[in-house]
């Protein structure tokens, strides 16, 4: 074999590994693309609201819940999530720097879309 042959099927095969190795990085990636609903919801609340219930407390669910009657009440709440006789609870408080106003809006367009969850 020639010389020529071998560095050229050296260099694609670098240049393969290079490609599936970008691909392994990025599939899936939600920073290049716009974000949505579902990706911030499945980032933010999923872990502990999974299909809008709750899996620290399983009697007071997201779907259903007073706190999604409206967007403002929505964001009230996770701004500064207080229980119901005013202390702090295990939710942590998602402010404008983790969660801005137009994420937040699209996290509660989709949680209205859970099983469950009424406007």
């Amino acid at each position: 074999m020639k010389k020529s042959t071998i560095w050229f099927l050296f260099i694609l095969s670098v240049v393969g590994w290079v490609l599936f190795g970008v691909t392994m990085i990025f599939s899936g990636s939600t920073a290049l693309a716009a974000p949505d609903g579902a990706n911030l919801y499945a980032h933010h609340c999923g872990a502990c609201h999974p299909h809008g219930g709750n899996k620290i407390n399983p009697a007071i669910p997201l779907t259903g819940s007073a706190k999604t009657k409206s967007l403002a009440a929505f964001t009230a709440y996770n701004r500064n999530p207080l229980k119901a006789d005013g202390s702090k609870g295990v939710m942590p408080a998602f402010p404008k720097d983790k969660i801005s106003d137009q994420e937040m809006k699209l996290i509660y367009d989709y949680s209205l879309t859970l099983p469950g969850t009424s406007k």
